[in-house]
C-alpha cells in the first residue's frame, strides 16, 4: 500500500469516526431545564435581576446541570463544583473556548483576552499576563499593598467606612502594582475612567439582555431609531473602555521614557519591549497592544473583585461581631501591639485565612462566572451538550451548595478548621470564585 493510500484510508476512517460519534451524541437526550416556547425558545425565562438565585433554585429542581435553548445560542448553566471540574478542567480542551458577542464589539470590551475565543490571539496575552501576575510574581508587589492598605486604615480613622475610601484603595493597589501610578485621591483621572467603563460591564455581559447578540445585523440599526438601545449604550461606553486601557499605559510610557517610572508591571514590560524591539517596527506595535491588552485586563479584572470582596468583609464582620472579636484576639496574640500586620504573619493567622476564604466562599465578586463555548458535540452524564454551546458556570450555587458547606447563608470561617489547620477536607473557594480551566490565574489578583 502507498503512502498516498494509507493517508486516504487514515482521513476516511477519522471521518467516519467523527460521524459515528456525532451520530451516537444525538441519541442522548437533552439536560432537564424549564420547557421552550416556539421561536422564542426560552429568551423570556432568562432572569435579568440575579440571576443566580433563579438558576440555583432551578438546580434544586432540575439537577446540575440546565439547558436552555435562547435564538441561535443553546446555554447550559452549570451549579455544581464537581460538574463545572469535569467538564471546564477535565475536558478543557474543548471547553476553553469563549464567545465574543456582537456587544461586546459594540461596547469595545472585545480585546479583554478573558473573552476571547482560544486561540493565537489569546495565547499571546495570556502567557504575557501569566508570566507577570503569577503568585510569584505578584509578591514582588507587596510593598504597594502594604503601602495603600496602610493609607487605608489611616483614611479610616479619619472618616470611618465609607464606599469611596474601599474604592481608592482598591484602585491604588491594581493602579499602582500594574502601572506605577499613585492615587492620591478619587478624583484620579484614570481611576474616574475606569470606574465609569467598568461600570457597565455587568450590563453588558448579561445573558439575554440584547437581542443584538443573537441577530447581528441588527447592529446597523442607527443610534437614532427607536429601540436601538445597544447601539446607543455602545457608543457611549466604548471611548470610556478604550481610555480605560490605553491612557494608563501611557502615562507608564511617558514615565519610562523619562527616566521617572516607578517599580510596576507596566515598567516591566516596557522594558522587555524595548529591548527586544525597535519602536518603528511592527512587531513594537504588534507587541504593544498586546502589553495594553494585558494591563487593561489586570486593572479590570483587580479592582472589581478587591473592591466588592473588601465590601463584603465590611458588611460580614458588622452582621457578625463575634467573628470580627476572634479575629482581633489573633491579631492581638500573634501581632501583638506597637506595629500593624504584614505579609510574613498571614502564614500563622489561621482564623484571618478562613475569613478571607470565608469571604470569597459568602458573597463571592463574581456570583456568575464567564461562560465557555464547547468546541465540539459532548457528551456528559448520559446528556448530549451541543456543539456550540455556552457553558456558564454558577458560582453562587456551588458556593452555597449545603454538601460542601452546611448552612451556607451563615458567614462562619470555623467551616475552614480542623485539627489547627485549614481543613483539606473542605473545597477552598477560591477554586470556584475566580472560574474555571486554563483562566484561573486571575484569583492572584485578588490583593
Amino acid at each position: 500500500m502507498t503512502l498516498d493510500s494509507t493517508l486516504f484510508l487514515l482521513a476516511l476512517c477519522s471521518f467516519l469516526g467523527l460521524i459515528v460519534r456525532h451520530q451516537r451524541l444525538r441519541h442522548f437526550p437533552l439536560p432537564p431545564g424549564p420547557k421552550r416556547l416556539p421561536l422564542i425558545e426560552n429568551h423570556f425565562d432568562i432572569p435579568l435581576v440575579k440571576p443566580w438565585l433563579t438558576y440555583k433554585k432551578w438546580a434544586e429542581k432540575h439537577g446540575d446541570i440546565i439547558f436552555m435553548r435562547v435564538p441561535f445560542q443553546p446555554t447550559v448553566i452549570v451549579s455544581s463544583a464537581n460538574a463545572a471540574i469535569d467538564l471546564m478542567e477535565k475536558r478543557s480542551n474543548i471547553y476553553s473556548d469563549r464567545l465574543v458577542t456582537t456587544m461586546d464589539e459594540l461596547s469595545g470590551w472585545a480585546w479583554v483576552f478573558a473573552f476571547l475565543p482560544y486561540g493565537a490571539k489569546w495565547r499571546t496575552r495570556r502567557r504575557l499576563f501569566h508570566q507577570h501576575f503569577h503568585q510569584g510574581a505578584v509578591g514582588r508587589y507587596q510593598h504597594i499593598e502594604t503601602r495603600e492598605a496602610r493609607a487605608f486604615i489611616r483614611r479610616l480613622a479619619i472618616d470611618n467606612f465609607s464606599l469611596e475610601n474601599v474604592r481608592q484603595t482598591a484602585a491604588a493597589v491594581i493602579m499602582g502594582v500594574a502601572y506605577g501610578i499613585t492615587v492620591a485621591d478619587l478624583n484620579d483621572k484614570y481611576v474616574h475612567i475606569a470606574h465609569k467603563a467598568l461600570s457597565t460591564l455587568m450590563d453588558i455581559k448579561k445573558p439575554g439582555a440584547f437581542w443584538v447578540d443573537y441577530v447581528p445585523l441588527l447592529r446597523h440599526i442607527p443610534t437614532w431609531v427607536p429601540g436601538a438601545t445597544a447601539r446607543k449604550l455602545g457608543a457611549s461606553v466604548k471611548p470610556l473602555v478604550y481610555a480605560m486601557r490605553d491612557e494608563p499605559y501611557a502615562a507608564s510610557k511617558r514615565d519610562f521614557d523619562n527616566g521617572v517610572a516607578d517599580f510596576s508591571v507596566a515598567h516591566r514590560m516596557i522594558e522587555d519591549l524595548e529591548s527586544r524591539y525597535s519602536d518603528s517596527t511592527s512587531c513594537y506595535i504588534e507587541q504593544e497592544e498586546v502589553i495594553k491588552d494585558a494591563l487593561g485586563m489586570a486593572y479590570a479584572a483587580g479592582f472589581d473583585t478587591n473592591f466588592i470582596s473588601t465590601l463584603v468583609f465590611f458588611l460580614a464582620m458588622a452582621m457578625y461581631p463575634h467573628v470580627q472579636r476572634k479575629a482581633q484576639a489573633e491579631l492581638d496574640r500573634v501581632v501583638g501591639e506597637g506595629r500593624l500586620p504584614s505579609f510574613d504573619d498571614y502564614q500563622t493567622l489561621l482564623y484571618v485565612q478562613a475569613i478571607v476564604l470565608e469571604t470569597l466562599r459568602w458573597m463571592p465578586a463574581l456570583p456568575m462566572g464567564n461562560g465557555h463555548r464547547v468546541l465540539v458535540d459532548d457528551e456528559y452524564k448520559g446528556y448530549h451538550i451541543p456543539k456550540g454551546s455556552l457553558i456558564v458556570p454558577n458560582a453562587w450555587a456551588m458556593l452555597h451548595d449545603s454538601k460542601d458547606y452546611p448552612f451556607p447563608e451563615e458567614f462562619n470561617p470555623d467551616r475552614f478548621i480542623a485539627d489547627g489547620r485549614l481543613s483539606s477536607k473542605v473545597r477552598d473557594p477560591s477554586t470556584i470564585a475566580f472560574g474555571f480551566g486554563r483562566r484561573y490565574e486571575l484569583r492572584f489578583l485578588s490583593v
